[in-house]
């Protein structure tokens, strides 16, 4: 008796994203088309969905390797609890959050708005970068990487 092949977690993901490729198709024009709002079952740049790719293929391991999931169909119920013990408790960003959150939320065909989690605000004021020097950073440890990057304009 022959056993139904299922895929890898990245196979599985990624034959569920590629009827949602619209590549060089106007999203200003579908959202007109959809009474102005964003189409659920669509997406229109290349990098958007390198993107969700990688967080669907990072959900589906997660579901995985905590519940058994065999196939990404039977992850849904996990999406809230994932968000927050992957992303939440340990104080992600919001706008990582809500990309993730969307990510998911794309390839189940459902809104955000369907989940039941708080999901945090994105706010201006809450915006961290990390192109300050980094306090940790020894620079006698490093004196010749330091001498070079001075010496090069880096």
């Amino acid at each position: 008796m022959r056993k139904s092949r299922r895929g890898s977690p990245k196979h599985q993901v990624n034959n569920i994203m590629i009827p949602m490729l619209a590549f060089g198709e106007s999203k200003h024009q579908a959202k007109i088309n959809n009474d102005g709002k964003p189409p659920t079952g669509k997406i229109f740049s290349y990098s958007t969905a390198g993107t969700y790719l990688n967080c669907n293929i990072r959900f589906f391991l997660w579901c995985r390797e905590h519940y058994g999931c065999r196939e990404f169909s039977e992850c849904r119920p996990y999406i809230e609890e994932f968000l927050y013990v992957s992303y939440i408790k340990i104080g992600r960003s919001a706008w990582t959050i809500w990309k993730n959150a969307s990510a998911i939320c794309k390839f189940f065909m459902i809104s955000t708005n369907d989940l039941n989690i708080e999901l945090p605000a994105r706010r201006r004021e809450d915006i961290r970068k990390n192109r300050y020097l980094n306090e940790a950073f020894d620079e006698e440890k490093w004196d010749d990487l330091v001498q070079f990057c001075l010496a090069t304009g880096l």
